[in-house]
């Protein structure tokens, strides 16, 4: 959903690179880069990474416990058990 919200705001031309382990050469100006790494104690972490010539900006949000998206099932049940038939996203959950 993040790859997909920066690829809308920037007009639809870009595309997701998901394995770039084989890849040596310099990142394709219209790539969106998709890496997954686990390790440790950090049972989610998602960051968003911009990189300028000379700067990174970063967005990150990390989680130690599986209870935050545990919390987000649960609310989620107890919306959608009250819906009518249809396709619903956590957006939908939470605006409500």
């Amino acid at each position: 959903m993040l790859a997909d919200s920066i690829n809308s705001s920037l007009g639809n031309h870009l595309y997701c690179e998901y394995n770039r382990h084989n890849k040596r050469e310099k990142r394709n100006k219209n790539e969106i880069g998709i890496n997954s790494i686990r390790g440790g104690n950090i049972v989610g972490e998602h960051v968003v990474q911009f990189f300028g010539e000379f700067e990174t900006f970063e967005l990150k949000h990390t989680s130690y416990s599986r209870n935050v998206f545990a919390e987000g099932a649960l609310k989620a049940a107890k919306w959608l058990v009250n819906q009518p038939n249809g396709f619903y996203t956590m957006e939908d959950i939470f605006k409500n």
